[in-house]
């Protein structure tokens, strides 16, 4: 029998665009020389960019400037530095007793999360943080402002089954939270695997 030949997929031509529009850099320098949050109408219109395909790049550029927490999108939809906003970007690391940190990516003082503010992250999140004072020990005490990237996708554990909830008791003694499972999506799970 012959061996096959691996046939190479053809490009997505549906999300490749053929035009020209500012680079991340062009977008950064515009950023530090307005020093204040811009609405992407201002974005488009400072930087001159006129055609669709060229305000489709630029819309897919800061949307991935935002994942990458380059720039932050606030409540009035207007695109910033995240330094400029006094926002941390770092990872979360957490203590077995419920607080954790974030751990800033540009180094200097770790922020701490109070458990109240660790239920909505997990140990090695990428988040972005503001400081919003110092607690009783004299630490800089953050608030979790937006996650850029979970670092867990799949948690290992001991599945429960308690007055008709289900859910999952992390090993990772990192992981502070239960994961409530839908009774509906248990499958074949039975109480203590």
């Amino acid at each position: 029998m012959g061996r096959r030949k691996k046939q190479s997929k053809p490009a997505r031509t549906s999300d490749r665009i053929d035009a020209k529009a500012p680079d991340r850099d062009a977008i950064l320098a515009l950023m530090v020389d307005r020093g204040h949050p811009m609405q992407h109408k201002e974005i488009l219109q400072v930087l001159n960019v006129e055609s669709d395909n060229s305000r489709e790049i630029l819309r897919r550029r800061l949307k991935a400037m935002v994942n990458d927490g380059q720039l932050v999108k606030n409540r009035r939809n207007a695109y910033g530095l995240a330094e400029k906003m006094d926002l941390v970007s770092g990872r979360i690391s957490a203590h077995k007793d419920g607080f954790g940190f974030v751990i800033p990516d540009k180094g200097g003082d770790d922020l701490y999360l109070s458990p109240r503010e660790m239920r909505g992250v997990m140990n090695g999140d990428l988040v972005l943080a503001s400081v919003v004072g110092v607690d009783q020990r004299g630490r800089k005490e953050g608030k979790v402002r937006e996650v850029l990237e979970r670092a867990n996708e799949t948690v290992v554990g001991r599945y429960v089954e308690e007055s008709g909830i289900a859910l999952v008791i992390p090993d990772n003694t990192r992981i502070n939270h239960d994961i409530l499972i839908p009774m509906k999506d248990i499958g074949e799970a039975r109480p203590g695997q």
